[in-house]
């Protein structure tokens, strides 16, 4: 009899977990509908005046991104709700990341080119729509999507994306260009000008994209950085001759600068960290920040904490000294390193490189933003 009981204990039991498993699947489900339809409500309700509609739409799709073709779908039913003509498709390839297709976009008369991917196919993008006078918007599907998050375009939220390339209003942006000599391993082909919006760098933040796994970028998104990270703490310091332009036309010579990496940012946010609080992508400046550590893994420890600290607008403490963050604003700089390290633009790795320049263009590129 005990033994009787206690099966049927366990049955109920079971019976129990299986019935709350199968409620949650509903409320699941259901709040998935839910959010759907609140959705599409939010569409239906702010209906773009009529000069948006005849206004021609192409979208550059990156078809490696896990969410594209979901996407796609979801562009295609976000024009049909609104009675809009369906946009112009285009859809990058290894060896042309969006600047060929953003050209042929406009060859085909299209007003507002749209890149459907990560930070990599916004830049290639946008190097083409900056030179041609049209509005550049943005769906961010990628891993970081450094530029989207400091327009307050957030990849989780499509429906306010599609809303802001129909009915945002559109802001003047700066882009900035690097020009490279002395390459191994070059990887881009053309214009030996290439843009970037967010960060360039190099060093430290560059062999670490460079050496983070491609599936795991899939898997975990932006977090799989860190062991990419974890690889490249070890590597020696660069030794780096910089000359930097400021703003008062005045050049500042630093010779035989140690570091573990050089940044180039236009904007002030990364993923959960503020990591050049003066950055604004239209101030019509470049921030220039030098990051350096001297004790492994105390000094990596010190520069996260830093990094941490000003991202919460705290006071940086450095009582060991044996991390620096370097900043300074400027127009252009030359950098010449004593060895090849890689450099990355927005995330696109562009092989090893020991000279380069880089500036800015004020104000070249249209953007559409989302209605504060």
């Amino acid at each position: 009899m005990p033994i009787i009981d206690l099966l049927i204990a366990i049955f109920i039991v079971f019976g129990i977990i299986i019935i709350l498993l199968i409620i949650s699947a509903i409320i699941y489900f259901l709040r998935k509908s839910y959010i759907e339809r609140v959705k599409v409500q939010l569409l239906q309700r702010r209906i773009p005046s009529q000069k948006n509609r005849r206004l021609k739409y192409a979208f550059i799709i990156n078809p490696s991104k896990k969410k594209a073709n979901s996407t796609v779908e979801y562009i295609k039913q976000f024009f049909i709700i609104h009675k809009f003509p369906q946009p112009q498709f285009y859809y990058t390839e290894k060896d042309f990341p969006g600047g060929k297709q953003a050209q042929l976009a406009i060859d085909n008369k299209a007003d507002v080119i749209v890149a459907v991917g990560g930070d990599g196919t916004a830049r290639a993008v946008a190097q083409i729509v900056s030179q041609n006078d049209r509005c550049f918007g943005l769906i961010p599907i990628g891993t970081a999507n450094i530029f989207a998050r400091n327009l307050d375009l957030e990849p989780t939220k499509l429906y306010k994306c599609l809303l802001t390339v129909i009915a945002g209003h559109s802001k003047m942006y700066d882009i900035g260009f690097v020009k490279v000599q002395n390459t191994q391993n070059y990887t881009w082909s053309g214009d030996s000008k290439q843009a970037f919006l967010a960060v360039a760098g190099l060093g430290f933040d560059a062999a670490m994209i460079a050496t983070t796994s491609e599936k795991l970028k899939r898997r975990i998104g932006w977090l799989a950085y860190f062991t990419g990270s974890l690889k490249q703490m070890r590597n020696p310091r660069i030794t780096a001759k910089v000359d930097i332009l400021d703003t008062d036309k005045i050049t500042h010579n630093i010779y035989d600068i140690q570091i573990r990496s050089l940044l180039f940012g236009n904007v002030s946010k990364i993923p959960g960290l503020t990591l050049i609080p003066p950055a604004r992508p239209n101030d019509g400046k470049l921030d220039f920040v030098a990051l350096d550590t001297k004790a492994n893994i105390l000094g990596w420890g010190q520069l996260f904490n830093n990094i941490v600290m000003q991202s919460m607008g705290l006071e940086k403490r450095n009582t060991l000294k044996i991390s620096n963050i370097n900043h300074r604003q400027g127009l252009s700089a030359k950098v010449k390193t004593n060895r090849p390290v890689y450099l990355q633009l927005d995330g696109d790795i562009m092989g090893q490189i020991s000279q380069l320049q880089i500036g800015l263009k004020p104000s070249a590129l249209t953007v559409l933003v989302p209605n504060t």
